[in-house]
């Protein structure tokens, strides 16, 4: 994802986005305000030459102003003072006194320049004042291990001593670029999740429909899948005593085997005729069809046993001769 179709997309989910920054916005400035004061301060130093150098003479010094020889040398000079005075020994060394180690050393020309902070206030003013100190006494150390004459060795002269530190404010400020900054990107992958989200369910409805609109132009539907031999209507046929007479299912013609010619058929019921629990053989019937040797035989047995009716004729035309 590019950073336009990021911002395309943050800027038409606003509403998740602008809340979340919003937010984060606000704990930061109430975390700021909670934060105890930091105090700063800055203390400064410059770098000069001798005012004692040799004369022309054999044994002859000469006195000059110092700051007639800046530059040259002198610029050399205080950009390896930076890096001695922000090295770790000196950090170390401050600390061993109780001094503030939080600083930063910065140089203009011969100019040395020391920012000190801090949660103390007296503890930051005295380690500016410290810092100057340290360098002058480092350097003389320096130009003590080249064997140089003291008369001819370069000085730090103190410039600014500070004598009180400032309340800083800019520990809340840096705390609130970062609360917004994480409430950018938190709002931001929060707008772009849900924009991800809501475009693949309104994919999906519109496959759903799609599809839906092709099983509509096709024809098809869950009825016509229903069994026809149990009754069940099927597309362009008709169901009677279990066989489809012209029925389709999905274009094909379905054909259905006829019943049996054994199968027995349901005699009449006598709608006056009180209902009756059907015995157990009946159940029997209805459970499991009988075979065609069994239902041959049951009708011969009834051919051979006369009626009740023929048994009454019989004694009828007995009783007609006796008289």
């Amino acid at each position: 994802m590019d950073v336009w179709t990021l911002l395309r997309t943050t800027l038409r989910r606003w509403y998740v986005f602008v809340p979340v920054l919003v937010v984060a916005l606000a704990l930061g400035y109430t975390a700021a305000r909670d934060l105890p004061p930091v105090y700063v301060t800055q203390s400064s130093a410059i770098l000069t030459g001798p005012a004692l150098i040799p004369g022309d003479e054999e044994g002859e010094i000469d006195e000059i102003n110092p700051f007639l020889s800046l530059g040259g040398s002198l610029t050399t000079t205080t950009a390896a003072m930076v890096v001695l005075m922000d090295s770790e020994p000196t950090r170390y060394e401050l600390d061993e006194a109780g001094l503030e180690t939080e600083y930063e050393v910065d140089r203009v020309d011969a100019v040395l320049y020391f920012d000190v902070e801090g949660l103390d206030e007296v503890a930051v003013t005295e380690t500016a004042n410290e810092l100057v100190r340290i360098a002058d006494v480092k350097l003389a150390e320096l130009q003590e291990a080249a064997d140089s004459d003291p008369d001819t060795r370069i000085q730090v002269v103190p410039l600014t001593s500070p004598q009180v530190a400032l309340e800083g404010s800019t520990g809340g400020v840096q705390l609130i670029a970062v609360a917004g900054v994480v409430g950018l990107v938190l709002g931001s992958g929060l707008a772009v999740a849900l924009d991800g989200f809501l475009t693949w369910r309104r994919r999906r409805a519109e496959e759903a429909t799609l599809a839906s609109e092709s099983v509509s132009a096709v024809g098809w539907s869950p009825a016509d899948e229903r069994d026809p031999v149990e009754g069940d209507p099927v597309e362009g046929g008709q169901v009677e005593g279990g066989q489809v007479e012209g029925g389709q299912v999905g274009g094909d013609v379905v054909e259905l085997p006829e019943a049996p010619t054994w199968a027995a058929a349901e005699e009449p019921r006598d709608e006056d005729a009180p209902a009756t629990e059907p015995d157990a053989t009946e159940r029997a019937r209805h459970v499991a069809p009988e075979s065609p040797e069994a239902t041959d035989a049951t009708h011969d047995q009834a051919d051979a046993e006369p009626s009740e009716h023929d048994h009454l004729a019989s004694s009828g035309r007995r009783t007609t001769e006796h008289g």
